[in-house]
């Protein structure tokens, strides 16, 4: 189906290429953030302030989950991402490690 990142015959039999193509949606066929946004983060961390401020900037609607001193959330962490490295940042339930703002922008579709 057009628009669920599908846009081309072969990628419905080929799970690879249909994962690249999503990677690379245009922001009409993304869900820019519409579908949930999740920092995972430490209040310490110059990374995930990035990430907050980026998403303050453009007013990105997104929930905070603190991870010191959260046994539930870290073992959750350690077994969706194998690890508890943050920030952990889930758009639309694609995952994005550390501050990669190029990654960040085009999964929200900010210019």
């Amino acid at each position: 189906p057009v628009g669920k990142c599908f846009a081309v015959t072969w990628c419905s039999t080929a799970v690879l290429a249909a994962a690249l193509l999503c990677l690379a949606a245009t922001p009409i066929e993304a869900a820019c953030g519409s579908k949930g946004v999740v920092l995972y983060q430490t209040s310490w961390c110059p990374y995930c302030k990035q990430v907050r401020v980026l998403f303050a900037r453009h007013h990105v609607r997104y929930k905070i989950v603190e991870i010191s001193n959260n046994p539930p959330a870290l073992a959750y962490m350690k077994k969706r991402f194998g690890n508890t490295a943050v920030p952990q940042t889930i758009i639309d339930g694609v995952a994005v490690a550390g501050y990669n703002e190029r990654r960040l922008r085009q999964l929200l579709c900010l210019k």
